[in-house]
């Protein structure tokens, strides 16, 4: 017998997959997929088979087509949170020619301002070396996109990172789970990377660092030279509250989303 909970969460999963597909798909062949996946990835994991599975989808937005390797059942979310959800749906208050995206993950947000914003230069940041392969593989298909492997903090040099071991999305700075492994990265400040890619003003910065937030704007003495700012607060992991972090932004108008308990998306644009 099938409890409640386990049965709501099959529909809730058969929701979301039905809704990428209905809304993402580019044709007959992704939307399939994707509302497949919905069984495919649990069924495959009960297996033992683990969830990699490497599949190419022709996705669409904002009317552009675009290609997306899934590999697991956290690309779902990915998805969900950007294109479904909207974290990082904002208006510039001019189209960026400058894009920082700290945390790209498997570089689905740097796909979403590339097709919103195809013009701009866009810097994709993430240190996790177990993302870097499919991050490659997405970013590809568009011109004027870098990747940095630098775990963006409040300091320079080697950092202690530390890999989630259920979730690729969840990697951080910050130790999450009791024994959680971790593996040496670069970290860098952003003042740093702004000196070493000759970068004067940023036009859009994006931020998802699973914590590190709170030290790395605490640390940036040249916060002023960028035009815009969006990105996901964790209040859980930074230690800070939600008044202590937006206190940084001082001349910016600041305006916050919650998304969980102790968790924001907040937009700072600077009020030129």
């Amino acid at each position: 017998m099938i409890s409640m909970d386990i049965f709501r969460k099959i529909l809730d999963k058969l929701f979301l997959h039905a809704r990428l597909a209905f809304v993402l798909g580019a044709d007959i062949r992704s939307r399939a997929l994707l509302f497949a996946l919905a069984f495919w990835l649990p069924l495959r994991k009960r297996m033992g088979y683990g969830q990699k599975m490497g599949i190419r989808m022709n996705l669409k937005k904002f009317d552009t087509t675009f290609q997306f390797f899934i590999t697991d059942s956290t690309d779902a979310a990915v998805l969900k949170e950007i294109f479904l959800d909207g974290e990082y749906d904002c208006e510039a208050d001019a189209p960026p020619k400058i894009i920082f995206d700290f945390g790209s993950n498997v570089g689905a947000s740097v796909i979403y301002f590339k097709l919103k914003y195809p013009k701009a230069k866009i810097y994709a940041f993430e240190p996790d070396p177990r993302n870097g392969e499919k991050l490659q593989r997405n970013l590809e298909q568009f011109s004027d996109v870098a990747v940095l492997r630098y775990a963006i903090g409040g300091e320079n040099g080697k950092r202690n990172f530390f890999a989630h071991p259920e979730s690729g999305i969840s990697s951080s700075l910050r130790e999450r789970v009791s024994g959680q492994g971790s593996y040496e990265v670069e970290g860098r400040t952003i003042d740093a990377v702004m000196e070493e890619l000759g970068v004067e003003e940023i036009d859009m910065l994006k931020f998802d660092i699973e914590g590190a937030e709170q030290e790395a704007f605490e640390n940036f003495k040249n916060i002023a030279h960028v035009k815009h700012f969006i990105g996901e607060l964790h209040c859980d992991l930074t230690g800070g509250s939600k008044e202590r972090f937006i206190d940084l932004f001082k001349g910016f108008r600041v305006a916050v989303k919650q998304i969980a308990r102790t968790r924001y998306i907040v937009e700072a644009a600077r009020a030129d």
